[in-house]
């Protein structure tokens, strides 16, 4: 039985840490290596990780002063010595055979990817279910990775199977920035790899906790949203107009997104940059987008500011 590594950051998650490390302790695949960061944590989150200390040894306790959750992930990863390795967050859970269903799928390939259950926190109810269709790919098969369905799971760490070799051999590691630190580690790790499987299983639980960093607004959003797409022009200089153009599109409506929360002023503002970058002056509308994407690319590409405003306003009361 191989090794896997799990790598758990913490700050201040100590309502939901819990259910989290008990999940992890429960897994039906015993060999693990857990790996917990606690990045400089002042509410309860250190008394619960020594709890678990105490009664598993298979926990690695790391303490470190706040750095953020890309310096976390960087230090579990130094620290890591198994075959595989996974990430979780410390507000998410586990099912019982998400470790044992993903080593099951990783002969002959070198990423696994899974499914994600999103469930709110407050009431325990299950809100969404993203799932990936059985399918064994590789990373020139551009249109199966960087479409709608398929590239929520894709931009993020959790929900995957790495092979811990690829990324010391190759020095991956998450880049310090507020937001998109996530996909740009993907990226880079999918440009070292041949053969991916994709399994149609939810064993992914991602709690939506009101406040965290994914729905705060985020400040210089489109410097690091263009962070991303040159990681992606870096990893894939071959990658086709489809997958480009709903790369763009994606940026594009994450910014937007982004601008609504402060209000009109700042949303205005938002729209002037990005129709002032250069990235975005070619962007078209094609074939893979759908009705919605296809009417913000058409006002984007027509300036449209005031319009998609009133677009992005009501999108953000309907989530």
């Amino acid at each position: 039985m191989k090794k896997v590594s799990v790598i758990i950051p913490v700050y201040n998650k100590g309502p939901f840490l819990d259910k989290c490390l008990e999940s992890v302790v429960n897994q039906s695949y015993e060999n693990l290596q857990i790996i917990i960061i606690d990045d400089g944590s002042n509410d309860e989150s250190k008394e619960i990780i020594h709890s678990f200390l105490k009664k598993d040894k298979r926990f690695i306790f790391i303490e470190q002063t706040h750095g953020g959750v890309a310096m976390a992930r960087n230090r579990g990863i130094e620290a890591a010595d198994g075959e595989y390795l996974i990430f979780l967050d410390a507000d998410d859970e586990l099912k019982k055979d998400y470790v044992e269903l993903l080593v099951n799928h990783c002969r002959e390939c070198q990423l696994v990817v899974c499914g994600l259950i999103e469930r709110d926190y407050a009431s325990q109810k299950i809100v969404n279910k993203i799932r990936l269709k059985d399918d064994k790919i590789n990373c020139s098969q551009y249109s199966k990775i960087f479409n709608k369905p398929n590239y929520s799971i894709f931009s993020l760490p959790c929900c995957k199977l790495f092979s811990l070799s690829i990324i010391k051999k190759n020095g991956i590691r998450f880049t310090n920035q507020q937001f998109g630190e996530d996909s740009i580690f993907v990226l880079n790790y999918l440009s070292k790899v041949t053969s991916i499987s994709i399994i149609d299983e939810c064993a992914y639980i991602n709690n939506l906790v009101p406040k965290t960093l994914s729905r705060k607004y985020v400040k210089d959003i489109d410097l690091q949203l263009l962070n991303i797409l040159k990681q992606l022009r870096k990893s894939f200089p071959t990658l086709d107009e489809e997958s480009w153009n709903f790369m763009l599109c994606r940026s594009i409506k994450l910014a937007l997104f982004n601008a609504v929360r402060p209000g009109f002023k700042s949303f205005i503002d938002e729209c002037k940059k990005l129709f002032n970058n250069s990235t975005y002056n070619n962007i078209k509308i094609t074939s893979n987008l759908g009705t919605k994407d296809t009417i913000v690319v058409f006002m984007f590409k027509n300036r449209l500011s005031i319009v998609l405003f009133l677009i992005f306003k009501f999108m953000s009361h309907s989530n």
